[in-house]
């Protein structure tokens, strides 16, 4: 699977964690009108989601209706299509002594675990350097660039 740099809002985050920890998927139930969520736990309990959060997920292509039939109209279920971005944690920077250039390290952490990378923050002495959320953006722009593919196919 690959993984998607798409900036997650907490509850998002939280439902695709809980979907690669149980392996299974989301589904979404009209009930009186009522639009419901869930997934089941290891136990087999239904744990009751944020419904906007599954359709965030969908819109940045993280999960995909599986057209099972399961609920014949009266819902949707959805599982994993790609791997998501928890957690940005940012490391040490290190300085190119002949350019000048910064270059910040980070773990960036998953759903299939934590996945290393580097970036410029920084080009050359004279050039102004990256702040925190403009780094956060370069990450993930590395990562929309390299597309890494982690846990298995």
């Amino acid at each position: 699977m690959q993984l998607s740099p798409a900036p997650l809002s907490a509850p998002a985050r939280t439902v695709v964690e809980a979907m690669f920890k149980t392996k299974a998927p989301a589904v979404i139930q009209y009930e009186r009108g009522e639009r419901k969520a869930y997934f089941r736990t290891v136990s087999n309990r239904e744990k009751p989601v944020d419904p906007m959060a599954i359709d965030e997920l969908v819109r940045c292509g993280i999960v995909s209706d599986q057209q099972d039939g399961l609920f014949a109209g009266t819902g949707q279920t959805y599982a994993p299509r790609q791997h998501a971005v928890l957690k940005i944690k940012l490391g040490v920077t290190r300085t190119d002594k002949a350019t000048g250039a910064r270059y910040r390290q980070a773990e960036v952490i998953t759903t299939a675990g934590s996945y290393g990378c580097e970036v410029c923050i920084r080009k050359s002495k004279d050039a102004e350097q990256l702040d925190g959320p403009a780094t956060h953006e370069a990450i993930r722009q590395r990562i929309a660039e390299v597309q890494p593919t982690l846990g298995g196919a």
